[in-house]
């Protein structure tokens, strides 16, 4: 989440937020995430006591953090001391919430928790995809190699196993484990012990499953830390849900918008499901997240959302566009931008939208802005728009050669394009080159 590391009196970070500016769900996780960092040892200290920790979360109460928040949680940390006093020594409750849209930093944050309080090495959200268990989000330690986006086959995972009541929830020893000691996986993953719980959503539909990994046993994983991976459980999936709900009203704005654009003008519209295609795979290829990869993808459907203000006479002008005429063409960002802003759903994109035609060395429009000062999605798709146009038809001049657009990228490298972006997209076209023809003509240039 954005807003995590804003701080109650507003001397936080990035945006100087302060007290019910700060979303709600972002003011619990800071609370936990501090008392989870207090209570947990570091190389340079020993962890502190829940005592000591949560004296330091009240000494830092109306400054750091929401001072009822704060309350709330010593009273919830008193309640389960109460109701057994061996969560005194072992782990504090687990309090956070979820943002009204959803997060995938949540998440990540959730998963953090599960692996520091559990002391394993590695922590992961996996979903059941067809016959693949897809590892969607992963917090691991250092050394331990596995990354977002790994699969499985479902039927040699541990996960389907657990679904199936074919493997209890703590597996202590793998390698000694019957059950799962001849798994490829065990192996591959250097797998000694595994705590693991189901993820439904709210209507019942089973996700995945969220467990934890370490590379040696663990013989102390007792019923206790089952327990608490399932609340973890419930926080994610409501976190899942929310995303899903956020997903479906910006899919409703996005169609609304495009078929608004598309009424106006048909070959902006397909230019964009061009622009699309490419750039959601070259932020792919930059090493994006799932969620930034997103974000490209819609900011590339939406890029030219502002040509609705356009007027038809410059819209379709047959030959090329005077300076009169190219001045009002210049103002579509804004416009578009300004409509982005208004629709409360999509509103995080407007920037990008705004600095699409923004150059690397500062000399676009609307704001001059320069090198990383332009945002990383603006730039990903500034380049593929780029592309596109030069090797699409125009009534004033015909698609350039696939080889000619490809030269012209590396004339304009440095200048007007961001060069590791442009090096990305050079790499990814070249792999393109050799896939099936139909999108390879989507893709690469029109003959």
């Amino acid at each position: 989440m954005r807003a995590t590391h804003e701080r109650f009196d507003g001397q936080g970070y990035p945006d100087g937020k302060r007290g019910e500016q700060i979303p709600l769900g972002a003011r619990i996780i800071a609370v936990c995430d501090a008392f989870v960092a207090m209570v947990s040892a570091r190389t340079h200290r020993e962890a502190r006591s829940k005592e000591e920790a949560l004296a330091e979360l009240r000494r830092c109460a109306g400054t750091q953090f929401d001072p009822a928040l704060v309350g709330s949680f010593g009273e919830l940390l008193a309640a389960e001391v109460a109701a057994d006093p061996a969560v005194g020594s072992e782990r504090g409750p687990v309090a956070m919430a979820s943002e009204p849209n959803g997060s995938a930093d949540a998440i990540v944050r959730v998963l953090a928790v599960a692996r520091q309080q559990l002391d394993m090495d590695v922590a992961v959200l996996a979903e059941c995809a067809g016959d693949q268990e897809v590892l969607r989000w992963v917090d691991a330690d250092e050394g331990f190699e596995l990354e977002p986006g790994t699969s499985v086959a479902l039927a040699d995972g541990y996960c389907r196993r657990l679904l199936d009541d074919r493997l209890p929830n703590i597996v202590h020893d793998a390698r000694a484990d019957a059950s799962v000691r001849d798994l490829a996986i065990t192996r591959r993953l250097g797998i000694g012990a595994w705590v693991g719980v189901p993820v439904k959503l709210p209507d019942g539909r089973l996700y995945g499953a969220l467990y934890c990994v370490s590379s040696g046993a663990r013989p102390s994983l007792s019923d206790r830390d089952v327990r608490f991976m399932r609340e973890l459980g419930h926080i994610v999936s409501a976190e899942l849900d929310a995303r899903e709900s956020k997903a479906r009203t910006e899919s409703t704005s996005i169609r609304a918008l495009v078929a608004a654009l598309g009424a106006r003008d048909r070959n902006t519209q397909n230019h964009s499901d061009v622009v699309v295609e490419l750039a959601g795979r070259l932020a792919a290829a930059l090493g994006l997240g799932q969620d930034e990869q997103n974000e490209v993808r819609q900011v590339a459907v939406l890029h030219d959302i502002g040509k609705v203000g356009v007027p038809d006479n410059i819209l379709h002008k047959p030959g090329p566009l005077d300076e009169a005429e190219w001045a009002i063409m210049r103002e579509h960002p804004a416009k578009g931008a300004q409509i982005l802003s208004s629709t409360e759903t999509l509103a995080h994109l407007a920037p990008a939208v705004l600095a699409e035609h923004e150059r690397w060395d500062g000399a676009g429009y609307p704001n001059g802005l320069a090198g990383d000062r332009i945002p990383l999605t603006a730039r990903i798709v500034f380049v593929c728009d780029a592309y596109d146009a030069m090797t699409s038809d125009r009534p004033y001049r015909c698609a350039m050669e696939a080889d000619a657009a490809i030269g012209e990228l590396h004339r304009n490298t440095g200048t007007q394009f961001d060069p590791a972006v442009v090096a990305a997209l050079l790499s990814l076209l070249g792999d393109v080159a050799a896939e099936p023809p139909l999108l390879r003509t989507a893709v690469v240039g029109r003959k």
